[in-house]
């Protein structure tokens, strides 16, 4: 008689282990609650983009970047803990490099208005080769060694030299282009 209790005690909580919990349910005030702040929390974002619009052509280092590099793109992006987008801005170079800058970026208590940058953080990297896989969706391989990491004295250099990475010791192989590297970023 113990054995058939045992058994099933053993099933009742092997039933029970194997039911999916019921969702969550919600009632109508919370679910607007919620949608509320989220629209809160989309208009902020916008508020703030539209403050990094108002300054985009005379932010520091920004226009340097545009000017050295025309095809460059400009975009806004969260890097930073303070919940506040930065510029992030990215230009590919001879078919092989990407070189991009983050500026991070300070606002006032409201959050609507540009008051200062942070010190901005450059990058470049040397593609060594791009393979689609089955899916048609590029891979990049980076080349370490030509990964370069600088700051906005190194910048400064590079913008008094008019773009020449020799100027700050970096030598860029401009005639040889990785395949793909073009089209990588075209995704299927």
């Amino acid at each position: 008689m113990r054995t058939i209790l045992l058994l099933v005690a053993l099933t009742a909580g092997l039933v029970s282990c194997t039911q999916k919990p019921a969702p969550p349910k919600f009632t109508p005030e919370e679910v607007a609650q919620s949608l509320t702040l989220l629209v809160r929390k989309g208009e902020k974002g916008k508020a703030r983009f539209a403050a990094l619009d108002a300054v985009r052509d005379s932010a520091p280092y920004v226009s340097d970047f545009v000017r050295l590099f025309p095809g460059a793109e400009v975009n806004y992006r969260y890097f930073t803990s303070t919940d506040e987008p930065g510029f992030d801005v990215g230009v590919d170079l001879h078919e092989r490099y990407e070189f991009r800058m983050q500026l991070p970026v300070r606002f006032d208590s409201e959050r609507l208005k540009v008051i200062g940058y942070g010190e901005p953080k450059f990058v470049i990297w040397e593609a060594a080769s791009v393979t689609r896989g089955p899916s048609g969706f590029a891979g990049t391989t980076l080349n370490p060694a030509g990964e370069r990491h600088f700051g906005s004295a190194e910048w400064r250099t590079l913008v008094e030299r008019g773009g020449d990475f020799a100027a700050i010791r970096y030598t860029m192989v401009t005639n040889r282009p990785v395949p793909g590297f073009a089209h990588r970023k075209v995704q299927p």
